[in-house]
């Protein structure tokens, strides 16, 4: 395979290797799950409907998502929580 035109070095590496790579096929991703609740035994968990990519009509933990390149895990807690329930966690604890 010849490099394209005015690409060198590892940039034309990385971007050759992910145009092939598929996620959930050849490669899997990390993911972060999180339990929200309120120090008194109540959690919020969200119900997956038909209309969701995978896992139709399971419960799972409201606030979980895939871990971006580069990101703290307590970075994409926040980032989950607040696209999905639209507020910020108090407090992150491991």
């Amino acid at each position: 395979m010849s490099k394209p035109a005015g690409t060198y070095g590892s940039g034309w590496f990385c971007a050759t290797i992910f145009e092939y790579m598929k996620k959930g096929i050849n490669f899997t991703g990390i993911v972060v799950c999180n339990l929200c609740h309120d120090g008194q035994g109540n959690y919020v968990v969200g119900f997956r409907s038909d209309k969701c990519r995978d896992e139709h009509f399971t419960w799972e933990p409201t606030g979980s998502g895939s871990l971006k390149f580069g990101e703290l895990i307590e970075d994409s807690i926040s980032r989950e929580v607040e696209e999905e329930l639209g507020v910020l966690p108090k407090h992150i604890e491991f």
